[in-house]
């Protein structure tokens, strides 16, 4: 096929994928195993959020930390998908706890002056409603689904420095399993029906005899 084909078929596809899906596409119909995904633009977006629910970075010696994370999170964002997350964030009704936290933090009132300028402007226009994230923010082929999926899957990790010691902190997202969720919930129910007794009451115990056997085989 002509060179010149084969681009005007891939831009066409390209153009058929954003026009159906309006915001989130699966390129696999397009033979494209992958896409490039905004890693680094999302984490440090959400880095400047847990930083500022940590009331030791309010301390002016570590205010520098989020201002680094901001200006990193704008440096990054070069297809706008941190800006299209939280206009899309401040449109969903129910947000989950993480997603509380960066929309607590990033919808704030637009000063021209701050790092956060761009951030506060992408809350502001999913609250206003008028257009749609999609159409403000074109560059991102994300959908919501797909951009917390990414956010979760990669963790955040910040160190927070110290005189002697530096501190890392981590937050990793882990998958429930949903059926041993389950046996667990109907194992302490049933315990909890037949003896009257709390299973954390059986389980601490347990760990309470272990620990006097153990303490008596020392001696």
């Amino acid at each position: 096929m002509n060179p010149s084909l084969k681009l005007l078929f891939f831009s066409f596809g390209l153009y058929t994928a954003r026009k159906n899906e309006k915001g989130g596409h699966d390129f696999s119909r397009l033979g494209i195993s992958s896409f490039s995904a905004p890693n680094s633009a999302l984490r440090e977006l959400a880095k400047g959020a847990f930083l500022n629910s940590w009331p030791v970075t309010n301390k002016p010696a570590l205010q520098h930390l989020r201002t680094e994370t901001l200006k990193d999170a704008n440096y990054h964002d070069t297809d706008d998908c941190a800006k299209k997350l939280l206009c899309d964030l401040s449109r969903k009704e129910g947000l989950n706890w993480d997603e509380d936290l960066l929309i607590n933090y990033y919808d704030k009132p637009v000063n021209y002056g701050s790092d956060s300028l761009f951030f506060n402007i992408a809350v502001k226009v999913g609250k206003d409603g008028e257009r749609e994230c999609y159409d403000v923010y074109p560059r991102c082929f994300l959908a919501l689904p797909e951009m917390l999926k990414i956010l979760r899957r990669q963790g955040i990790s910040f160190e927070v420095p110290g005189e002697d010691r530096d501190c890392q902190v981590y937050f990793l997202w882990k998958k429930k399993d949903k059926r041993a969720e389950s046996a667990r919930n109907k194992a302490k129910e049933i315990l909890s029906n037949e003896t009257g007794t709390e299973v954390g009451a059986i389980i601490f115990e347990d760990y309470k005899e272990s620990t006097e056997n153990q303490t008596n085989e020392e001696k």
